[in-house]
């Protein structure tokens, strides 16, 4: 994208946009084991995002964009599932989420 070419990464990298469940690709692609992954995955439940509060932002970016299923939590199952498979990450690899304030400990549940 333009971030990538306003900081020279243009040739350094290989920008892709990808569903959590569609990640598994890159290791069958031999394009996987990351040292690192980062995410900033939707983490509200859908209920909360139908709240008026978020009318103007549900106009711009889809549903998915902020809600993660009925507890928030989906997103997290899915990307664990995916993390989890051979190959997709190197060893002593570092996986960091964001989500929630007091949520981590639920986020990083098996």
């Amino acid at each position: 994208g333009a971030n990538a070419e306003a900081l020279a990464l243009g040739c350094r990298s290989n920008i892709r946009h990808l569903k959590f469940t569609e990640l598994g690709r890159l290791v069958d692609e031999g394009a996987a084991a990351f040292d690192v992954a980062i995410s900033n995955p939707p983490f509200l439940p859908e209920r909360v995002c139908r709240h008026v509060g978020f009318a103007r932002e549900l106009q711009s970016q889809s549903l998915g964009a902020f809600a993660a299923g009925d507890d928030g939590q989906s997103a997290y199952a899915e990307l664990a599932e995916v993390l989890a498979l051979p190959g997709m990450l190197a060893p002593r690899a570092w996986v960091v989420l964001v989500c929630q304030p007091g949520q981590a400990a639920r986020a990083a549940e098996p």
